[in-house]
């Protein structure tokens, strides 16, 4: 699917999005069209985090330093997440906890209006 250019101007750049000539200024827009998408990156890392990427990585069971990382960062995402989900529960929990007391407090009253009354439908049919 191709994303078309949406304003008027003279850009150059009608298959990018219509943010890309904001980015790249006046001209032809040849700076976002030459970029790579599978560009590579590298991280310098101190002797003693390569070692334990070098000793974790047979114990995940993943061939190259790159997957050993990329599975650190994801399992970092998942307990952080997990954590705000579990910060942000206890926090709507207390909220409502007040609120569910004094509710209970507000219906207690009704809670054995009528009973006494009539005999229950189902009471003689065990």
């Amino acid at each position: 699917m191709e994303i078309r250019h949406r304003h008027q101007c003279r850009c150059g750049l009608g298959r990018l999005p219509p943010y890309a000539c904001m980015l790249t200024g006046p001209g032809d827009g040849w700076y976002l069209r030459s970029m790579k998408v599978n560009a590579r990156s590298s991280i310098t890392l101190p002797a003693a985090e390569v070692a334990l990427i070098e000793r974790l990585k047979p114990r995940v069971g993943l061939k190259t330093n790159v997957a050993v990382v990329r599975h650190a960062l994801r399992l970092l995402e998942s307990t952080t997440d997990r954590d705000e989900l579990r910060r942000a529960y206890r926090e709507a929990s207390s909220a409502t906890r007040e609120a569910l007391a004094a509710d209970l407090a507000d219906l207690d009253h009704l809670a054995a209006e009528g009973l006494g009354e009539r005999p229950c439908a189902t009471a003689g049919s065990g």
